[in-house]
């Protein structure tokens, strides 16, 4: 990433309308960790989709405050886009009661809060061991890992019975762990994605 950039700098809207025609159905998608600043960015995204006939959007976190913002901001997200029309929007700190009937899981949680995330860094780096960000591997990915797969992995359950159709897209770190536990413990079809992906590919593009 070159000096000054940031991950909003690759993240802006592209001038491709997408692919052609129109959606066949509306939508369901659930966000689980709806409380995370990544929601308002992701569900965006999914309102925007030409052709798309909307649905529901499904807003789900334990942190019932973070929870109404989110609602909040989604709602006023579709009235700027002029999408209101077309979505509802549905909020709960239960993820059993939104789950049925979803076509999308987007997993966005933080076990613990954003509070337990400093020791994952600051701990290592006590006995000289200094991580970019210590949410992906090291000892903090891995400190990490253990408190958010257990949650996971019974999301996905919940899911099996709920929803076995869904595609279960995670955004929630450690990325490779958290596939990995998806891969070994459950049947849902699920996908890792990380914006860094493409700030990373730009960031190698510009070095070459």
């Amino acid at each position: 990433m070159a000096s000054g950039e940031s991950h909003l700098d690759h993240s802006k809207a592209d001038k491709k309308l997408g692919l052609p025609g129109q959606m066949k159905r509306p939508l369901n998608v659930t966000m689980i960790g709806a409380g995370s600043g990544f929601t308002n960015a992701v569900l965006k995204d999914v309102v925007l989709i030409p052709g798309s006939l909307g649905g529901e959007l499904r807003l789900i976190d334990v942190d019932a405050e973070r929870l109404e913002l989110s609602r909040g901001l989604m709602a006023k997200i579709l009235e700027i886009t002029g999408e209101a029309d077309k979505w509802t929007i549905r909020a709960s700190t239960d993820r059993r009661e939104l789950l049925p009937g979803t076509d999308y899981i987007v997993n966005s949680i933080e076990v613990s809060g954003v509070e337990c995330v400093r020791w994952d860094n600051d701990i290592p780096l006590k006995y000289g061991v200094s991580q970019n960000i210590g949410d992906t591997i090291g000892p903090g990915g891995l400190m990490k890992a253990l408190r958010t797969v257990p949650v996971y992995i019974d999301i996905l359950k919940d899911a099996e019975v709920m929803c076995a159709n869904a595609w279960v897209l995670n955004y929630t770190n450690p990325m490779s762990i958290m596939c990995l536990a998806a891969a070994r413990t459950s049947r849902m079809k699920s996908v890792g994605l990380c914006h860094s992906v493409q700030g990373t590919s730009q960031m190698l593009a510009g070095y070459a």
